[in-house]
């Protein structure tokens, strides 16, 4: 009748698989659309999701951009 609050693991004993780095592309697009959306987001969540983008592209990409 009541709810009842359970233990919970936490969240590094209930992943099965260590976290994967986002790719280009995926960083680019979340960035992309961060940029045209209304959401309000942290600067500084912007700025490192940037430095990310920048040490995941091939150097050979960058020189073309």
């Amino acid at each position: 009748m009541w709810p009842v609050a359970y233990p919970r693991p936490h969240l590094h004993e209930f992943l099965e698989h260590g976290p994967a780095l986002l790719s280009a592309r995926a960083t680019a697009g979340f960035l992309d659309r961060a940029s045209r959306g209304s959401l309000r987001i942290p600067e500084d969540l912007i700025c490192d999701v940037r430095a990310h983008l920048d040490a995941v592209t091939p150097r050979e990409q960058l020189v073309l951009a």
